[in-house]
C-alpha cells in the first residue's frame, strides 16, 4: 500500500516584525538649536516554514514474517579411508565437486614405477612363452628352465598385481566428491584414515535447525524458499519430508517442479514465516509511530497548524506497515 500517494505538506509559520526607531540628532555648526528627526523603519516580513510530509490512515493487510535459515545437506555420505599403511600417496585423480561413479580411480600410492614394473614382468612372461614355444624338446634343460622362469614370473606379477590393488583406491559409491583431506598428496597412508567423502546429492534435504519461529511451519503446508546469492540463486518450492523425525530439526525436499535443480550441498537458503497475518486492517509505516515507554503517539495536524501529539493503541507490527487499533480513524492525517 502506498501512503505517499495524495501527500500533503502542513506548514508552520512564523512571523517577526522588526521595528527600529532611529534618532537622528542634527546640530547646526553655528550653535543654533537643531530639531530633532525620528524616522520608523519596517524591516519586511521573515517568514520560516517547518514543512512536514504526511500519510493518510488507509486499511490493508498487515503481514509480520521472519526469516529462518535452512542447510542443503546430504542423507547418504560415504566416507573414503585407507586399506594400507606406509604407503606415499602420489596421486589425487579427482578434485573437490567433481562427479564420481562406483569404481572411478580416486587416489594412487606407492611409487610411479609399480605400473612400469609390471609391463616389465608382463613382457618378460610373454617374451619367455614364445622363447619356449620355439623349443621342440620340451624336456630338454633349455625349456625347464624357461618354464621355471615363467612361473617364477607370474607369482612376482600376481604379488605386483596385489600391491597395486592395495595402492589404488576406488570410488566405493557414486555422488559428488564434497572433501578431500588437505595436503593429502605427498603424505604418508595410515590404514582406516578417511581422506575423502562422497555425498549422493540425489539424496540431498534441507534441514532447519527448530527455533521459536519454526513453530509456525506446518508438516502438511509447502513453503518457499529463497537462495540469495551463487550458481543457484532463485526460489524454489519445498515440501516437508520426514515429520516423524521432526523434533529439534525439520527437514524439507524440493518439490516435483525443482528435481532438477543443481545446488551444491551445503548452500543455505531462507524460508520466510508467517508469524501473524490481518486482512482489512488501519495501518500507518512503522516510522511514524513513536514510543513514550510503553506508549505509542503519532503527529497530526492541529489548530493554527501547530501539530499535536495523539496516543494509539498498536497491534501487528508487520513487514510494512503497522495495525492501528485506536486512536486513528480512516482517513486520518498523520505528520512524519
Amino acid at each position: 500500500m502506498d501512503f505517499y500517494k495524495g501527500k500533503e505538506r502542513c506548514e508552520m509559520k512564523h512571523k517577526v516584525m522588526i521595528l527600529t526607531g532611529m534618532v537622528f540628532l542634527l546640530l547646526s555648526g553655528c550653535g543654533e538649536a537643531a530639531d530633532a528627526e525620528r524616522g520608523l523603519i519596517v524591516v519586511p516580513e521573515l517568514e520560516q516554514q517547518i514543512s512536514y510530509s504526511t500519510v493518510i490512515v488507509k486499511r490493508g493487510d498487515v503481514t509480520s514474517t521472519k526469516s529462518v535459515i535452512c542447510t542443503y545437506q546430504q542423507q547418504e555420505e560415504t566416507s573414503v579411508t585407507v586399506n594400507i599403511s606406509g604407503k606415499l600417496v602420489s596421486e589425487i585423480e579427482v578434485e573437490k565437486g567433481d562427479k564420481v561413479s562406483e569404481g572411478d580411480l580416486l587416489i594412487k600410492l606407492g611409487g610411479s614405477d609399480l605400473e612400469e614394473r609390471i609391463r616389465e614382468a608382463e613382457y618378460k612372461i610373454e617374451r619367455n612363452k614364445v622363447l619356449l614355444s620355439a623349443i621342440d624338446d620340451k624336456e630338454s634343460y633349455a625349456a625347464e628352465d624357461l618354464e621355471d622362469e615363467i612361473y617364477i614370473d607370474e607369482l612376482k606379477l600376481k604379488a605386483l598385481y596385489e600391491e597395486l590393488e592395495g595402492s589404488r583406491i576406488f570410488a566405493p559409491a557414486a555422488g559428488t566428491v564434497t572433501w578431500i583431506k588437505g595436503q593429502l598428496k605427498g603424505s604418508t597412508s595410515t590404514e582406516g584414515e578417511k581422506v575423502m567423502t562422497i555425498v549422493d546429492e540425489t539424496s540431498c534435504i534441507f534441514t532447519l535447525t527448530k527455533n521459536r519461529n519454526t513453530e509456525f511451519l506446518s508438516k502438511d503446508e509447502n513453503v518457499l524458499m529463497r537462495i540469495n546469492i551463487g550458481s543457484a540463486a532463485g526460489t524454489y518450492e519445498l515440501m516437508p519430508v520426514n515429520t516423524g523425525e521432526w523434533d529439534d530439526k525439520l527437514y524439507y525436499a524440493l518439490t516435483d517442479d525443482y528435481r532438477d535443480a543443481s545446488i551444491p550441498v551445503g548452500t543455505s537458503g531462507y524460508i520466510d514465516v508467517v508469524l501473524a497475518h490481518k486482512e482489512n486492517v488501519l495501518k500507518l509505516p512503522a516510522n511514524v509511530i513513536h514510543d513514550i515507554g510503553e506508549e505509542h503517539y503519532v503527529y497530526v495536524p492541529g489548530e493554527n497548524n501547530v501539530r499535536e501529539m495523539r496516543y494509539v493503541t498498536t497491534g501487528i507490527e508487520g513487514d510494512d506497515g503497522t495495525e492501528i487499533l485506536s486512536g486513528l480513524s480512516e482517513g486520518d492525517v498523520v505528520l512524519r
